[in-house]
């Protein structure tokens, strides 16, 4: 089970201009707020972005058992009218291995996933391309992302000793490392990047035959296509939509917490993992402020991370939401930026006021932040 999602989102290729009849034209971008609601589980929402008004967004929560424990998969993708430009996030795979042959027999016999651990260059070589059908495509570059694996492992640390062990003890203290890298590939006349994080958990047991040690690793897979001669600005645009993306570091918690009640009471039948779902997502998570010190780190890291998304990738300033009272990153070249609680537009004509354009919505302006 992952102890985290990872945020995304795509980058824009063409917007509606909000302009009336006989107004003077201006670039604008429209984008509009999308949510994810834990339907099946919590029943919140746990994940929430801005894409492009006019493209097509569809993301869900689907909960599947793995070994008897409850598994939720965040899912989601968007693409732009032409079909040329999307972001795919993949549902999260975990693989266990072990270096006693039938622990790993075990492990098949089970149903799970077995397959020895890979770093992010393997794993895009050697299972992403190959299950897309994209054997043929080639690996430009890998750039690894030291300080987000850093993050992601700090924040694995919290989650497991203070929200899981607390309710089901692990039987030897486990050994954690993390990956993370951004793997470029080419095929063709499209460019593909795949944000690639890796969570490892080993943990070695003495017996009487020697030491036997197993690992479960979780892989966190985003894939981003666009042509190769994507626009510059587009790839601006796409800063400041990937830092929009929001996951709730509650559904973490949550998640955490019904995968150590179930192994702790063992409960198998789906009805029963559902009922300590629904009486775990009833209670207000307590989320210390160590785990939320390293959830905002982790955001933090991730804004940094997207800056060196694109060689392209070009600045972008906050503004305040005064409706949602959230900060929104627009690109430095759109200094005129209006809400009206759900979308967004963003203009680079310093007179332009969406209010004045015939549209039925109150628009608010807003401010940088300074």
């Amino acid at each position: 089970m992952s102890l985290r999602v990872l945020i995304v989102a795509l980058f824009l290729v063409a917007a509606c201009p909000l302009t009336a009849p006989g107004a003077q034209a201006d670039s604008s971008l429209r984008f509009k707020r999308h949510t994810i609601t834990d339907s099946q589980g919590f029943g919140y929402p746990v994940f929430q972005i801005l894409i492009p008004e006019g493209w097509h967004f569809s993301g869900q929560v689907q909960w599947q058992t793995s070994m008897g424990l409850p598994q939720g998969l965040l899912t989601y993708q968007a693409s732009s009218p032409d079909g040329k430009t999307f972001v795919q996030r993949f549902p999260e795979q975990i693989y266990h291995w072990s270096n006693n042959p039938s622990m790993v027999s075990g492990y098949q016999m089970n149903g799970a996933a077995t397959a020895p651990p890979m770093n992010a260059t393997q794993f895009v070589q050697q299972m992403v391309l190959p299950s897309l059908g994209k054997s043929s495509a080639r690996i430009v570059r890998t750039m690894p992302m030291p300080e987000l694996a850093r993050q992601s492992k700090n924040l694995q640390e919290m989650l497991l000793t203070q929200v899981y062990h607390p309710i089901s003890p692990l039987p030897a203290q486990p050994m954690m490392e993390a990956e993370a890298a951004l793997v470029h590939t080419e095929q063709g006349s499209s460019a593909e990047q795949y944000l690639v994080v890796i969570n490892r958990v080993y943990i070695t047991q003495p017996t009487m035959y020697g030491p036997i040690q197993t690992v479960s690793w979780t892989v966190e897979l985003t894939a981003y296509r666009s042509p190769k001669t994507a626009d510059k600005n587009v790839q601006a645009m796409f800063q400041t939509m990937i830092r929009s993306a929001t996951i709730s570091p509650r559904w973490a918690v949550d998640c955490t917490r019904l995968v150590a009640t179930c192994a702790r009471n063992r409960l198998q039948q789906q009805q029963q993992i559902f009922n300590a779902m629904r009486r775990i997502g009833q209670t207000q998570s307590d989320i210390s402020d160590m785990i939320m010190d390293g959830w905002q780190k982790r955001n933090d890291t991730m804004d940094r991370v997207h800056n060196r998304f694109s060689d392209y990738m070009r600045d972008s300033d906050p503004y305040h939401d005064p409706i949602q009272d959230m900060q929104v990153d627009v690109p430095n070249r759109y200094e005129n930026a209006w809400t009206n609680g759900l979308e967004y537009v963003f203009s680079d004509n310093p007179n332009f006021n969406p209010n004045r354009t015939g549209s039925t919505h109150n628009w608010t302006q807003m401010q940088p932040v300074r």
